[in-house]
């Protein structure tokens, strides 16, 4: 915990140092104020009496006084109610900005892990109101600590043997409680298991996606009972540990009480024997009731310190995410530009390549050859799991092969800089995404500047989808996505369309499409590889598709089958070998006969 508390002070003082410490400043001089007015109370009743005081004020200068301080300590606990919202909104654009540049950081293959992309997830829902309700809570402790300190000083002055009765009892009352802790009820503070299969269940219901074919499946049952399952068992481990830590925590609730009463027995006895003013017992007497107050909040601030700490640790496993593999860096424009120019017309080259995903028996690729010249038009086939979508990743460093290399002009992939090596490549996968921004924001996200009127309708036409984009209201300017108000959404058609235009808006000399037309109709799928096949003569096309018609007019088609690589040639040579492509093409062609 004492890593957490540590982590969260440092993020807190990063934001703004000046505030922080000024924030802390005044929220422990506000706590000590509280305490200076029950002096100065004390102070009312034995001038009010005549007994002896420290201020030696007049009634009426004692109540000025009062007033005057009152005024004072709001003005502090003003500046300080302040100076929270700014450091909250400071740590939280701190936070976001971090968690930004930390993401970009990592690659691909971390981005594809589903343990550290939860991860990502966990550390972004915890920056807006979990981390600043930890610091506070911090605070909290650290003010209520010296309130606690300052009353056991008064006591020990006033009573030392009292003061140690209240100071062991109250002590074994936290302790104990601090080790059974505090319930939750909370099944979003469950384990992270817990809370993942909860989360999942509950937003099958509220995803468009998956909320249709609920509906059509009629089995809504099975997600209630679930969900139900899911949070009933969580409960019922919360109730036992609630049901145990209340019937022990009444128990040594009785300490502190039966401590305070002696510690007033004894008050009570130097007031009748005169060792003590009516004021000063009143004094003690109230700063007893405070200080019990001040200790049971330390024990609940202490035991949400502690409970809540994984959700800070959540933030912090983030911090600690590693890249998987270890690129090299620019070191400025003039290495850029070079790099660029040694690459300005890209050549692949794969060399005895394999590999093997983690936790598989299996290569997924073995002992791969290929070379790619710059400009060509080249058709990845084969059947599912045959490596064509791994191979793409090789290319594009998304892993490192486990033998062979991939190179580009001659050079080592993992010697090219990462910015360098992104540039080469505009991209578009199965599993594209769909970014609910403007047709205009689509386009500029991928291109990486701003672009021209003129350019975003070329590539939209490009792709078939000016077609829909020019009948919308907004065109360029409208806004993607039902959720917003004036948003449309789109087929799936239409947002294919619209990642074809995004990778091609990049205008990189080597453009990669898997399966970029799988849900596009025929005739614009006709459309688009017509203006691939004649627009895309100074730059290289590689694409995979399951569809033969696409394929046929590719200038050079390379087969896999189970990892290895078959067959390499012309739809025409290929046919004439009567091999894999032949077969694959036949039993294609055969089904479209079909009457």
């Amino acid at each position: 915990m004492l890593k957490v508390i540590q982590f969260t002070l440092q993020k807190v003082k990063k934001s703004g140092p000046g505030i922080f410490y000024g924030f802390i400043f005044l929220s422990i001089f506000y706590s000590i104020l509280s305490f200076l007015t029950t002096l100065i109370f004390k102070e009312i009743i034995d001038t009010a009496s005549g007994s002896a005081t420290i201020f030696h004020f007049t009634i009426w200068g004692i109540l000025i006084f009062q007033a005057g301080f009152q005024v004072f300590a709001s003005m502090i606990a003003g500046i300080r109610d302040y100076l929270l919202p700014i450091l909250k909104r400071r740590v939280s654009l701190l936070f976001l900005g971090e968690i930004v540049d930390k993401t970009s950081q990592l690659d691909i293959a971390s981005l594809e892990n589903p343990q550290k992309v939860g991860v990502i997830s966990r550390a972004y829902s915890r920056i807006h109101f979990q981390f600043e309700y930890y610091f506070r809570n911090i605070v909290v402790l650290l003010t209520t600590f010296i309130e606690v300190v300052l009353a056991l000083v008064i006591f020990a002055i006033a009573s030392p043997i009292g003061t140690v009765i209240l100071v062991v009892a109250n002590l074994i009352n936290t302790i104990v409680k601090a080790y059974l802790g505090g319930t939750n009820l909370n099944i979003y503070k469950a384990n992270y298991q817990t809370r993942l299969k909860f989360g999942y269940t509950t937003d099958l219901i509220n995803q468009r996606e998956t909320l249709l074919e609920l509906k059509l499946f009629q089995n809504f049952k099975y997600v209630k009972n679930r969900i139900l399952s899911i949070f009933e068992d969580f409960i019922s481990k919360e109730i036992n540990h609630e049901k145990r830590s209340q019937i022990i925590g009444n128990l040594v609730n009785l300490l502190p009480i039966l401590a305070s009463f002696i510690f007033t027995l004894i008050l009570a006895g130097q007031l009748q024997n005169h060792q003590i003013s009516v004021g000063t017992f009143v004094f003690l007497f109230t700063n007893m009731l405070i200080f019990a107050g001040s200790l049971g909040r330390l024990s609940f601030t202490f035991v949400s310190l502690v409970g809540d700490s994984d959700s800070i640790k959540d933030i912090m496993d983030f911090y600690e995410l590693k890249p998987h593999l270890d690129y090299a860096q620019i070191k400025d424009h003039k290495e850029l530009q070079i790099w660029l120019d040694k690459l300005a017309k890209p050549e692949i080259s794969i060399e005895n390549v394999s590999f093997r995903y983690p936790n598989s028996n299996l290569n997924a690729l073995s002992n791969i050859n290929l070379k790619i010249p710059y400009s060509q038009n080249l058709a990845l086939i084969g059947e599912n799991g045959a490596g064509k979508t791994t191979l793409i990743k090789l290319i594009l460093r998304v892993y490192d092969p486990d033998e062979g290399k991939v190179s580009i002009n001659g050079i080592n992939i993992k010697e090219i800089p990462i910015d360098v090596l992104y540039s080469l490549f505009g991209t578009l996968f199965q599993d594209f995404g769909k970014f609910n921004l403007t047709v205009k924001e689509n386009l500029e996200i991928a291109a990486n500047r701003k672009l021209s009127e003129d350019e975003m309708i070329e590539y939209l036409k490009y792709s078939n989808a000016w077609k829909f984009v020019e009948k919308t209201k907004g065109k360029l300017n409208q806004q993607l996505g039902p959720e917003y108000e004036d948003g449309i959404d789109l087929s799936g058609g239409q947002w294919q369309s619209l990642a074809i235009a995004r990778a091609y808006a990049k205008q990189a000399p080597i453009v990669i499409l898997d399966e970029p037309t799988s849900a596009i109709d025929a005739k614009s799928e006709m459309e688009i590889f017509d203006r691939l096949n004649k627009k895309m003569r100074k730059e290289t096309l590689i694409f995979i598709s399951h569809r033969f018609s696409t394929i046929k007019d590719a200038e050079r088609i390379v087969v896999l089958n189970k990892g290895k690589l078959v067959e390499d040639g012309t739809h025409k040579s290929l046919m004439n070998a009567h091999g894999k492509y032949a077969q694959l093409y036949t039993i294609q062609a055969e089904r479209f006969k079909r009457k």
